[in-house]
């Protein structure tokens, strides 16, 4: 229980969706996660390439990941390093994208 509320997933869709569709970053990536995370890959994909677009580093490793396995897009591995890559840059880098853009260079 977050908040105090009970956990309720088409609410939180419909308050991320408002929130994305008003050109939140932050909302656009947690409603492409949530959409990947629910077996929604087409939806997932349209909302991280939105929030990529403003260089959401949540979007930017996800859409790598995406990448990586193939998941609505060509599998790529080159084209995940570089959604890695772009998530780990800059003064707030994505932990997990910090990791994905090693195991690129030690392998």
């Amino acid at each position: 229980m977050a908040y105090g509320v009970d956990k309720d997933l088409e609410a939180a869709l419909l308050y991320y969706k408002a929130a994305a569709d008003q050109g939140n970053a932050d909302a656009q990536a947690s409603l492409g996660y949530l959409h990947l995370r629910n077996h929604r890959p087409t939806e997932a994909l349209k909302y991280l390439q939105m929030a990529s677009q403003q260089h959401n580093k949540e979007a930017l490793y996800y859409l790598g990941r995406m990448h990586q396995a193939g998941i609505k897009v060509p599998k790529d591995n080159h084209a995940a390093f570089r959604y890695f890559l772009r998530a780990s840059e800059g003064d707030d880098p994505h932990p997990l994208a910090l990791v994905q853009v090693a195991h690129g260079y030690y392998r």
